[in-house]
């Protein structure tokens, strides 16, 4: 189990980088979010939201969603995307 200090580390090194991740990183194929969303009937909390590509595809299909990652960059780059969706700081 990593230190409180070595997460905030690692969630520190997305800082600079949020926007060239969110660029380069591609969306969530939607054959594996029906997958994943087989059954689901309430709220979703998207742990490790990052900058929201699995939380914009899960609001596409209608669910509430609330997006937790510990970089404050990276929940700038979700909220500029998905104004609507509650974000929230922390780690798991």
């Amino acid at each position: 189990m990593r230190s409180r200090h070595q997460r905030d580390l690692h969630a520190a090194s997305f800082e600079q980088a949020a926007d060239v991740y969110d660029a380069a990183r591609p969306s969530y194929p939607a054959d594996a979010v029906s997958w994943l969303t087989e059954g689901i009937d309430g709220p979703v909390l998207d742990l490790g939201a990052g900058t929201g590509k699995l939380t914009a595809a899960l609001v596409e299909r209608g669910f509430d969603v609330t997006a937790v990652d510990p970089s404050p960059e990276m929940l700038r780059v979700l909220g500029e995307r998905i104004p609507d969706v509650e974000v929230r700081e922390g780690a798991a």
